[in-house]
């Protein structure tokens, strides 16, 4: 370039709009900088977070100087940095509008400096902050890692070229890919039906976690829908049967409770991967209106449950003051662990459903009677 090219190009106003765009070719993660403000929970969208240092553990985001969360989050002294799955498109969206309750209808739970740590995502780390830089039009702020936790397996939101894609988990290191990308303009709704959990590496995933080959699961399911249709959907459907079945049946509630769980532990064995990818995997399918069948079956489920419940409460044969949601839940969060025990790929000695089940339903149960 000749020596006037180059003044020239020195002394033109620099282009933002390029600037963007050439930037926008990094493909980074998506995270939500949470903590505990003066006023409440706070929440901002970033996806300028990283490492710094192993030694000691640091590692630091930027945010914006214009950003009406950022003052309240260095007030706190404490942040949580939650890594963003695929399907939280939607989350993405809530907690990076202004002048809205961005914590309203979010499940989450503190972690050990009050930070929220918000559920469903890949992984989160609990930092303080320890210095903050101004730099240009943002600021960078350094946290040391207080506590950090990753789920066990999934995929996470990837932001690239202004819109979202999402990362498809390797066979190998060198096949990893982004499946797609949706511009940010477009809705939550679009964004959450580009990514496909099932494909590619999921099927490894699931057999490690499952116990199960991974060939024959490719052989089994010959598409998404094949899959959900014979594992999730054929098992939902026949849970959900025999729950109303029992629910017909006249008999004191705390018997039909224990014929509920009997059911529920008779079912394991034959439909772990159903379980596993249910509860993991639930978020994913609620944005598929080609699953959309398993939101009222689930419903009808949780209906027999809560109406049992009540009506042994109703009836004198519960404690009065139980919660029945809060029961539920717990009931239905110590189904999943047992789930998990009793699944053949976790390390450890193999647990079988039908021995632990009478264990299970005699605590549970005896938290339930007065």
């Amino acid at each position: 370039m000749a020596a006037d090219d180059a003044v020239a190009a020195a002394e033109a106003p620099f282009d933002s709009g390029r600037f963007r765009h050439v930037l926008g070719h990094f493909a980074t993660g998506v995270a939500v900088i949470t903590a505990i403000g003066p006023s409440g929970p706070v929440g901002m969208v970033v996806s300028s977070f990283t490492s710094v240092s192993l030694e000691p553990p640091l590692v630091a985001f930027l945010p914006d100087k214009s950003s009406t969360s950022w003052p309240n989050i260095r007030a706190a002294g404490a942040f949580c940095v939650n890594i963003l799955s695929a399907g939280q498109e939607a989350l993405c969206a809530q907690f990076a509008r202004k002048g809205i309750d961005k914590f309203a209808g979010v499940s989450w739970r503190a972690a050990s400096s009050g930070a929220p740590i918000l559920d469903g995502g890949m992984a989160w780390i609990d930092c303080e902050l320890t210095q903050t830089f101004e730099s240009g039009d943002h600021y960078i702020a350094i946290g040391r890692v207080l506590q950090l936790e990753a789920a066990e397996y999934g995929v996470p939101l990837v932001f690239f070229q202004g819109g979202y894609g999402h990362f498809q988990v390797p066979r190998s290191p060198a096949s990893a890919t982004v499946t797609s990308a949706v511009p940010s303009e477009r809705s939550a709704e679009a964004a959450g039906s580009a990514v496909d959990p099932f494909e590619g590496g999921w099927f490894d995933e699931l057999a490690r976690v499952t116990g199960m080959d991974a060939g024959d699961l490719r052989r089994y399911a010959k598409s998404t829908e094949g899959l959900v249709d014979e594992l999730v959907g054929g098992y939902v459907r026949a849970f959900c049967a025999e729950c109303t079945g029992i629910s017909r049946r006249s008999v004191p509630a705390a018997e039909m409770v224990g014929d509920l769980l009997q059911a529920a532990f008779g079912s394991m064995e034959d439909n772990r991967v159903a379980i596993m990818i249910l509860e993991n995997e639930r978020q994913y399918l609620a944005t598929r209106p080609e699953f959309g069948y398993l939101e009222p079956l689930q419903r009808a489920i949780d209906q027999v449950w809560l109406s049992t419940l009540r009506r042994g409460i109703d009836d004198g044969d519960f404690r009065a003051e139980l919660d029945v949601r809060l029961a539920y839940r717990f009931i239905r969060d110590v189904l999943f662990m047992a789930a998990r025990r009793c699944n053949p790929g976790r390390p450890g000695p193999r647990v079988d459903s039908a021995h632990v089940a009478p264990t299970y339903r005699a605590l549970i149960l005896n938290g339930l009677l007065r």
